[in-house]
């Protein structure tokens, strides 16, 4: 090849080097390479122009290599890719074969069975066809759309940060859980694949490839994942893509208006409290908190401050969003496995909320919810147990670490075992206790978490209320009126807190207002507790270091 035929593709193969360097020094040394190559031409190629071109990308696909010490595919340029005239097996000496063989694991199933047959078995159209019960033109079609998807999509950097620093997402639930404590069972806190699949899929609908690619792992691993969260109601499939199907909550939303809510807070708490205090003034009236220990008061007034005060916003909550109580739970969809729920999630990045201080804003959370009962069970018609987490008394932090454990908002087992204990104590039922799995290496730590105590005999005793079927009707009762009463008097001032609510995407629909607010007022109820507590009108003889959970046991003989 002469030096003047070659001089005029120099122009075109600049204007190509420069396209994929970004730099004038590295496109001049791949243009000089790639004439250089063709200077030592024997023979003069039929389509000069399209043999300097797949040289310069060659040439291009060297460089980064040498630079970036990573495979490359060249997956723009067809005649490197054998599909149509070799067995991917005859061609494992080339550079190019790992790579595209990583690519096609990428693949949906519907492209990647097709190809594996056709190029890594050397199946026929025709057998393939009668293999997948589908017609040779399905085939074919398969067949250009898996190619296609090789050349225009495989790029290293498809891969984000989820594939090597897997980030965090809490899951929780508005509802009833299912038996076996759907969802939040479903993807476990050490689960970080579905977690961060979750994520991937949250902002817009992807493929499985997509999302293989995303995450650095083979499509084959990640379908049968998909499918099972698609099968459970936490993905939802449209045509070719899948997307998360609930709301998941980021450190921006949890923080947005906590500073508004906390100045609403601090200018209503005492006018609140007056109201709450007349609550505990009914409540202190009544026969069974007289029979108390001053322990166990103190836990059922926390219980029933928190409750009303609680139960009043979710009221004003539930009327901005446009819905009554009954509606929301009416509203609530039927799940696989008897559970009744909206999922929801909490997204961290990888080395925790640091984004805000956790501690601060733990100290106003309340959570894992639970209410749970037995019927006929020692001696009783129904046993059962009613309570949440605040950081007055780790409700649930007993139950972490121990081997009957899980939270009882995954389904109620260790819910259940708790309670079964307590009702042994209670009754000094050993043959009971002991039928209890690991009951006795229990005891420690539900004595530690205010659940037990010891009385001057030094025998244990139960610690929380215990209270009858009929007492918590009436108690329920004194609730309901001064929530009623809350609702009426600060619902114009607290509906102010849900103005802004947490932003979706475009197409997810599932999501009702409700859980869009659930962050809006989200501390009012414990920093109005907590201004009580640190002006002496609640808890006078408070002691950070004795644990008060709002928790009750009610009975049924």
């Amino acid at each position: 090849m002469d030096n003047e035929t070659l001089a005029g593709y120099a122009e075109y193969l600049m204007k190509t080097a420069l396209k994929h360097c970004g730099n004038i020094v590295d496109a001049q040394d791949l243009v000089q390479e790639t004439l250089l190559a063709a200077l030592l031409l024997k023979e003069n190629p039929e389509n000069m122009k399209a043999w300097l071109l797949s040289v310069l990308k060659r040439k291009f696909y060297d460089l980064l290599r040498r630079k970036y010490k990573k495979p490359v595919v060249c997956i723009d340029f067809v005649a490197d890719i054998p599909f149509e005239d070799e067995n991917l097996l005859q061609i494992e000496h080339r550079e190019e074969a790992a790579e595209i063989r990583r690519c096609v694991a990428q693949l949906a199933l519907i492209y990647r069975d097709v190809l594996v047959r056709r190029y890594f078995k050397g199946e026929s159209v025709k057998e393939i066809a009668t293999a997948l019960g589908i017609s040779e033109s399905a085939v074919k079609m398969r067949l250009f759309t898996g190619r296609e998807h090789i050349r225009r999509e495989y790029d290293m950097e498809s891969y984000t940060n989820n594939s090597y620093e897997p980030e965090i997402l809490r899951m929780g639930c508005a509802g009833s859980a299912g038996l076996d404590g759907e969802p939040c069972s479903l993807v476990e806190s050490d689960d970080k694949i579905r977690q961060n699949l979750l994520i991937l899929a949250y902002k817009k609908p992807l493929t499985i490839t997509e999302l293989s690619k995303a995450i650095g792992i083979a499509a084959a691993y990640v379908e049968p994942i998909v499918d099972g969260l698609v099968k459970n109601e936490l993905m939802k499939r449209v045509s070719d893509k899948v997307y998360t199907d609930f709301i998941i909550y980021t450190n921006k939303d949890r923080l947005t208006g906590l500073e508004t809510e906390k100045r609403l807070t601090d200018k209503l708490w005492r006018d609140i409290w007056e109201i709450i205090e007349r609550e505990l003034v009914e409540i202190r009236a009544e026969d069974c908190y007289k029979t108390m220990r001053r322990s166990q008061q103190l836990k059922l007034e926390i219980f029933y401050a928190v409750k009303a005060l609680e139960s009043a916003i979710s009221n004003i909550e539930f009327s901005a969003a446009g819905i009554s109580e009954e509606q929301w739970w009416n509203s609530i969809p039927d799940r696989p496995n008897g559970g009744k729920w909206y999922a929801f999630g909490n997204h961290g990045a990888a080395d925790g909320f640091r984004e805000y201080s956790y501690e601060e804003f733990g100290r106003y959370i309340i959570q894992n919810k639970c209410s749970f009962r037995l019927n006929d069970i020692g001696g009783l018609k129904e046993l059962g147990i009613v309570g949440c987490e605040t950081s007055l008394g780790g409700t649930y932090s007993a139950w972490r670490d121990s081997s009957i454990m899980c939270y009882p908002v995954y389904g109620g087992n260790a819910c259940v075992e708790v309670m079964k204990i307590l009702w042994a104590v209670h009754t000094n039922d050993m043959n009971m206790l002991s039928a209890i799995p690991h009951a006795f290496e229990n005891l420690d730590g539900l004595e530690k978490s205010g659940f037990l105590t010891k009385n001057e005999q030094g025998d244990r005793i139960v610690d929380i209320p215990i209270i009858t079927v009929e007492e918590r009707g009436i108690l329920e009762g004194v609730c309901e009126k001064y929530k009623n009463l809350l609702t009426e008097k600060y619902s114009d001032k607290i509906k102010a807190l849900f103005a802004n609510p947490v932003e979706i995407p475009s197409h997810l629909k599932s999501v009702p207002m409700w859980l869009r607010f659930m962050y809006c007022a989200n501390i009012f109820v414990m920093r109005v507790i907590y201004n009580a507590v640190e002006n002496k009108d609640f808890l006078p003889d408070y002691d950070k270091n004795t644990p008060y959970p709002a928790i009750m046991l009610f009975i049924k003989e």
